[in-house]
């Protein structure tokens, strides 16, 4: 079987699967041409991405669902985040490490902080 692709998104992937349900996604989902690079400088989102690894941002895509993305606080660089929504106009930004508190923001918010959605990650072996 083949694995979906941005170029042959349905093609040889058993209907039903857990690969048919990547690439039905992958096929809806192409991201802007103005994607852009960063690294990991944080340990944040330990152990999902690691300092070092590389993820693609894609500024076009700010709408607000629960998925990964890079914010741009005031205060520091660029971070890398989960952002899932909890009802009533509130969303929950944070990491996969444990020793850092959630925030819970308002949804207008969090749209002024968000750089783009993460698109891409590439893991450092």
């Amino acid at each position: 079987m083949a694995t979906p692709s941005f170029e042959y998104p349905i093609n040889n992937v058993e209907p039903g699967s857990a690969l048919a349900m990547i690439a039905a996604h992958n096929s809806r989902s192409t991201p802007s041409e103005d994607c852009f690079a960063i690294k990991v400088t944080s340990d944040r989102m330990e152990p999902y991405l690691r300092v070092g690894d590389w993820v693609m941002v894609d500024p076009q895509d700010r709408a607000i669902i629960d998925a990964i993305y890079a914010i741009d606080p005031p205060e520091g660089e660029t971070t890398i985040v989960r952002i899932q929504h909890c009802g009533e106009g509130m969303v929950r930004v944070f990491g996969d490490n444990l020793n850092y508190l959630p925030q819970y923001l308002s949804v207008d918010t969090v749209r002024l902080l968000i750089a783009g959605r993460v698109r891409y990650i590439c893991k450092r072996v």
